[in-house]
């Protein structure tokens, strides 16, 4: 089983005009994407077009078939994140409310391996002014209620720009077993003044999150100003026109 990234245009719109702006939301979608990730792999490198791992401390596998290369989408993640497919492991889940029979058979969690150093973190260095996500507290237990905190820099750093309560589900689902832990999924989403760049999860970010599963992160990216757009269409304009010039005196 594998992780995929899949991009989600709610928008776009290219312009020359004062106010002009592209807007488009980016997507953590677990989906079957053949061979290019294994379940339990920690996602180190995996989505900055590198590769991910196969433990806790591998770091990222470069190289080796099965853990990458991934896309170039611009997520990063603190070192204990890893994905888990339905019924394996310990966070064995069911129930995802996203597109189960288009292949969304994955999960974002977080190893409790990485205790008292490591920050439950995803990262989009891009920056995003809104956020939505499914999530799961293990077997919908409020005494693992928690927060997801919004930062204005990476890795947790910055203005704290918002707070997202994830408590337990107030319709919970019974699991079909026993075993399986992760059977009520809750939305969760926020927009928030300030462009933001990373979220924490945990206990006033300090307790690490691993009774928490997440599934379909998405960001709602910040559209490029208009002074940006102009910028560049004046760039690729002197390119063109440079290039006509060479072309002219050969």
């Amino acid at each position: 089983m594998n992780l995929s990234l899949r991009y989600a245009s709610l928008a776009a719109a290219c312009g020359l005009a004062l106010g002009a702006v592209t807007v488009h939301a980016q997507t953590l979608e677990e989906i079957v994407q053949n061979g290019q990730l294994r379940t339990g792999s920690y996602l180190d490198n995996f989505y900055t077009g590198g590769y991910a791992g196969n433990s806790y401390t591998s770091g990222a596998l470069t190289g080796t078939t099965g853990y990458g290369p991934g896309p170039n989408a611009g997520f990063t993640f603190s070192s204990n994140a890893l994905v888990e497919s339905a019924g394996t492991n310990a966070g064995k889940f069911q129930n995802l409310p996203t597109d189960p029979l288009g292949g969304n058979t994955q999960i974002l969690s977080f190893s409790g391996l990485g205790l008292g150093t490591t920050t439950d973190t995803i990262n989009f260095a891009n920056g995003f002014n809104g956020v939505s996500f499914n999530y799961s507290l293990g077997t919908n237990n409020s005494a693992y209620a928690q927060s997801a905190d919004v930062w204005s820099g990476q890795n947790g750093t910055g203005t704290l720009l918002g707070t997202i309560s994830l408590t337990a589900s107030a319709t919970p689902i019974a699991c079909t077993t026993t075993q399986y832990a992760y059977c009520s999924w809750s939305a969760a989403s926020a927009t928030f003044s300030g462009v933001a760049q990373s979220l924490t999860f945990g206990v006033a970010n300090s307790t690490p999150s691993e009774n928490l599963e997440l599934d379909a992160v998405t960001v709602s990216a910040v559209p490029l100003p208009a002074s940006v757009w102009l910028m560049l269409s004046g760039l690729a304009v002197l390119v063109g026109v440079h290039r006509r010039g060479r072309i002219g005196a050969a």
